[in-house]
């Protein structure tokens, strides 16, 4: 493991500030809309077992859980891991993993990665890796931030600890080198093919809104096909 990805564990950890940078964020966000979205845009049914990729402490997979749907979550953090198991119900699994890495013994109807960090992560490998564990038909939520509108917020509030990288698509910390990648359309179009996916709908918001250059988000409903 190198500095910048011990770094970014330590982070995630017991000992990081994850939890308590974010915790203002997580008191206030409306988890039953971003539920209700999720439901909505991936058309789960009761029947579908559903993987939440990158599930920190288990915010969506255990709400989703209590309402009656057959969800496991996996992530690389054992401390948020064991804060997810401890109000999961017993049906659920959660699974220690490398998400680059992913390799689950039962396939899934259903995954979300939603609200994604893609800091030191390659996205490409990550995508064969999901497409690998959906079965046939199978159906996934890819959400991250809209590169566009981060390039214009920089613009107008400059940061200087923040470079963006425009041939690459990287922005990246500039004390701890810590670098997150922000694919375009058709980027992803490209890598979702070669792994055997292809995009369903494009949207720019968890109201289902188009996606623009000035959309919030970047959200792909990605299929298998059968």
């Amino acid at each position: 493991m190198n500095k910048r990805s011990k770094k970014i564990a330590g982070y995630y950890g017991k000992s990081g500030d994850y939890l308590r940078e974010h915790g203002e964020f997580f008191r206030s966000a409306n988890i039953g809309k971003d539920i209700d979205f999720i439901i909505k845009a991936l058309r789960i049914k009761k029947t579908d077992r559903v993987l939440d990729i990158a599930c920190g402490q288990g915010r969506h997979a255990n709400v989703l859980a209590r309402k009656g749907y057959a969800v496991d979550g996996v992530d690389f953090s054992s401390h948020l891991l064991k804060i997810a198991e401890e109000t999961a119900m017993d049906n659920q699994k959660f699974y220690l993993m490398n998400i680059e890495k992913l390799k689950l013994a039962s396939k899934y109807d259903c995954a979300y990665w939603f609200f994604s960090d893609l800091a030191n992560i390659d996205i490409q490998t990550t995508i064969k890796a999901i497409s690998g564990n959906l079965k046939a038909g199978g159906k996934v939520l890819l959400d991250t931030d809209n590169i566009f509108r981060l390039v214009s917020r920089l613009q107008k509030n400059i940061d200087k600890n923040i470079i963006f990288d425009a041939e690459n698509l990287f922005l990246i910390e500039n004390i701890s080198k810590v670098k997150v990648r922000y694919p375009v359309v058709p980027m992803w179009k490209q890598w979702l093919q070669e792994a055997g996916l292809e995009i369903d709908r494009i949207l720019g918001g968890y109201q289902f809104e188009k996606y623009s250059l000035e959309s919030q988000r970047l959200i792909l409903i990605v299929k298998k096909p059968t």
